[in-house]
């Protein structure tokens, strides 16, 4: 009775592969057998460090690299622990066959593979005997309207390095989102529910824009239990629990139960309880599994950059001023009125845009507001053709709002229905964060990818029902590919194309050796007159050790502070002669100024110690800008730092 949809399975499985593995040597991901290597290693050292009971990749800040944070005494990547734990099965059967590293880009096909897979069992009947030709078209149309979907497709065409691995993950993630709302709209079943809860609170571990989709999951899957109307109101069938062993009757020979068997029968009883609990209070158990998989998260948060809403985008090191000063302390994009801000959000979104470089170049795109904000558009995403379809998407949803799906409806026409209100309650939680926050990238507009395509599949759908002939679907459908055809053949990537690594490669590259052991501890004296002297990569980033220059934030690295004093020289009269606008921060607390004083030719500032406890032992990192927001674009802030002091003598 299994075996047509064993077969079933089968042929999806194989089809799944081979397309997956197609998509990536068409987007030059693997170029070639061989080249399936990342060209970062982030993910593979998290990978080591999770096989050794770790979440910090090393716990010696020498080893801090290019957008790596230093935190809670560890060298922390900040692209999440999702995919680092999907290919840690794949790296340990790489490693017991007896090689070091198992392709990361394989492990990418992998999981478009099993997403394929999903969306072709999502829309396909129980069997291979149960095909016609009228439902091969929309099973397949749909997983390769997903899979192939311009912004994504465009995306993997790109350098492809951890920045575009940890957002094509995570579409991949939304996409199996869908597939289980899809799912438990179809069916309404507990374990389907459940099942939705458990990986959308887990979500965020890939990417935190996944948190909006997770949410958008519990509003729109609550709603979709609790409008089962007949079969929930069916008594459901009587659980009998074994009976608890008599006392003083559970030994050999007592002529009671066995005490094996008793205890046996106490965890049978145990788990079927728990079956029918999880049963009776679904909505309650799934609920309680979306909020395990979310505190899960906010605790390795707190364990890996000390603060539950941290993803250590407020710590990790580089040599980017305007991002390191917009991350640490304020944007002036944010000061923006609302529609201006709603404006740049869809010029971002829909409008012409030209690939820019540097990043504070104006007009970018049609809306974009005169505040400075990093916008960096280096791929195509979405043009104006995609508006109309996602509007006539959401207009569907509203109309059919006073007329929801009945109980005897089409099940596909019930699953796309609450879909599509599931991807426009996304949408409105991504549009809100992307409206302030203070970078925008071609990029990050991809986390709006799967909301998107699922409301742009409605307006497809509707053209489709309201066809009266075949020759009018067989036209829409002609136009739907050659809508795809042009989305895909007009993107363009800036010249910026993968370079996927043969194991060769890696062998040269001394990136992904690992990190090199360090002699010796690192001293600090309590002071600093020029930057640099801790050996620790980023240590007095923006302060010249010559000219005595600051850039507008600079990057210091201290141990145990009891304060923080900085002398400063004023030679710029572009700027107040009194530095009012410097702030430091230590972590992520940010320092009380004690005293600003006139020492004759310098100022001397005072910054209290941190109150944090674990911020007045060890080593940490310091953040301090010189100048107000408007002026973070500048190369130099008109101040020279003389000399800074964090512990020992007086403040």
């Amino acid at each position: 009775m299994f075996r047509p949809q064993f077969n079933l399975c089968a042929v999806f499985g194989i089809q799944s592969l081979i397309a997956a593995f197609a998509v990536l040597y068409a987007a030059g991901v693997i170029p070639r057998f061989g080249q399936w290597y990342a060209v970062s290693p982030y993910y593979s050292q998290q990978v080591d460090a999770l096989l050794k009971g770790e979440l910090a990749l090393s716990h010696d800040p020498r080893d801090l690299q290019y957008d790596m944070a230093w935190a809670e005494g560890g060298v922390q990547q900040v692209w999440g622990l999702g995919v680092p734990v999907w290919r840690l099965p794949f790296t340990v059967a790489a490693r017991l066959a007896g090689f070091p590293l198992f392709p990361e880009h394989i492990a990418t096909g992998l999981a478009i593979g099993l997403v394929t897979f999903l969306l072709l069992a999502t829309n396909a009947p129980k069997s291979i005997h149960a095909f016609t030709l009228k439902q091969l078209l929309p099973t397949y149309g749909i997983a390769g309207f997903f899979i192939c979907f311009p912004p994504f497709y465009n995306m993997l065409c790109t350098r492809f390095e951890v920045y575009e691995e940890a957002v094509s993950h995570a579409y991949l993630y939304a996409l199996a989102e869908f597939c289980l709302v899809f799912r438990l709209a179809k069916r309404r079943d507990p374990a389907s529910w459940m099942v939705l809860m458990l990986v959308s609170g887990l979500g965020p571990f890939v990417r935190p824009t996944l948190i909006f989709y997770g949410v958008a999951a519990w509003i729109i899957g609550s709603i979709i239990l609790c409008s089962r109307s007949a079969t929930a109101n069916h008594p459901s069938p009587e659980i009998r629990f074994p009976a608890h062993p008599p006392r003083g009757h559970c030994h050999e020979g007592s002529g009671g139960i066995p005490a094996a068997r008793a205890l046996r029968l106490r965890f049978i009883g145990l788990g079927m309880r728990l079956v029918e609990f999880g049963r009776r209070y679904s909505w309650l158990t799934g609920t309680l599994l979306f909020i395990f998989g979310t505190a899960l998260l906010l605790l390795t948060n707190r364990v890996r950059f000390g603060s539950i809403l941290e993803f250590g985008h407020s710590l990790n090191m580089q040599d980017w001023r305007e991002s390191l000063y917009f991350t640490r302390f304020d944007c002036p994009f944010s000061e923006e009125s609302f529609p201006s801000l709603l404006k740049e959000l869809a010029g971002a979104l829909f409008f012409e845009k030209r690939f820019n470089e540097p990043i504070f170049s104006a007009e970018i795109f049609w809306g974009q507001a005169q505040s400075l904000r990093m916008r960096d558009v280096y791929f195509t995403t979405y043009n104006w053709s995609y508006l109309p379809l996602i509007i006539g998407g959401t207009g569907w949803l509203i109309l059919r709002l006073g007329n929801p799906p009945k109980e005897d409806a089409d099940a596909h026409d019930r699953g796309l229905f609450f879909a599509g209100w599931w991807a426009l309650a996304a949408t409105t939680g991504l549009a809100a964060f992307y409206l302030k926050t203070p970078a925008i990238s071609s990029r990050y507009l991809v986390d709006f990818g799967v909301a998107f395509a699922v409301l742009t599949l409605l307006s497809l759908s509707l053209l489709v029902q309201v066809s009266r002939s075949l020759t009018e679907r067989l036209a829409i459908s002609g136009a739907v590919i050659v809508w795809l055809g042009w989305q895909l053949m007009a993107a363009q990537t800036g010249g910026l194309g993968s370079r996927s690594l043969s194991w060769s490669d890696i062998e040269r590259s001394s990136l992904r050796k690992g990190f090199n052991p360090h002699f010796g501890d690192i001293h600090f004296s309590g002071s600093a007159l020029a930057p640099g002297n801790s050996g620790i990569a980023f240590d007095g980033c923006g302060w010249d050790g010559d000219s005595k220059e600051v850039t507008p934030v600079i990057t210091l690295f201290v141990d145990s502070p009891q304060f923080l004093t900085l002398e400063l020289v004023h030679t710029s009269s572009a700027i107040p002669e009194v530095p009012v606008s410097v702030r430091a921060k230590i972590g992520i607390e940010m320092l009380r100024i004690h005293r600003i004083a006139n020492k004759g030719q310098s100022w001397q500032i005072t910054f209290l110690g941190p109150q944090q406890m674990k911020y007045q032992h060890g080593i940490h990192p310091v953040f301090v800008a010189f100048v107000p927001n408007t002026m973070a674009t500048e190369a130099t802030t008109g101040w020279l730092l003389v000399k800074v002091t964090w512990r020992g003598g007086t403040e």
